[in-house]
């Protein structure tokens, strides 16, 4: 999972919020079993609400979205939402999470 910094007000037209149950698949409560499809140049993309600052990360699997959720359903968190960003290339900073 890669943290980066990414602006969505800034870049909205590059953006598809995913839904649960229309667009990926939860266990019944919310936490994520499926990644949402994705179409060609599209990165899926977690924003991390963290009450005091909002973070960003690279998803690349079912199990990094587990990850973010199950801190947000323990209160690490105040929302975590699901993006789709189109051309992603351009974000030059990127940091690598250490788990």
């Amino acid at each position: 999972m890669l943290e980066i910094n990414f602006d969505p007000e800034a870049n909205k037209e590059h953006i598809k919020f995913f839904k649960s149950f229309i667009d990926y698949q939860t266990d019944g409560r919310g936490r994520p079993t499926s990644v949402p499809r994705l179409v060609e140049d599209q990165t899926l993309v977690a924003s991390y609400d963290q009450y005091v600052r909002v973070r960003h990360f690279v998803c690349d699997s079912v199990e990094d979205m587990q990850t973010l959720y199950d801190n947000y359903a323990s209160g690490r968190a105040k929302s975590v939402n699901w993006l789709g960003v189109m051309g992603l290339s351009y974000i030059i900073t990127i940091n690598n999470i250490k788990e």
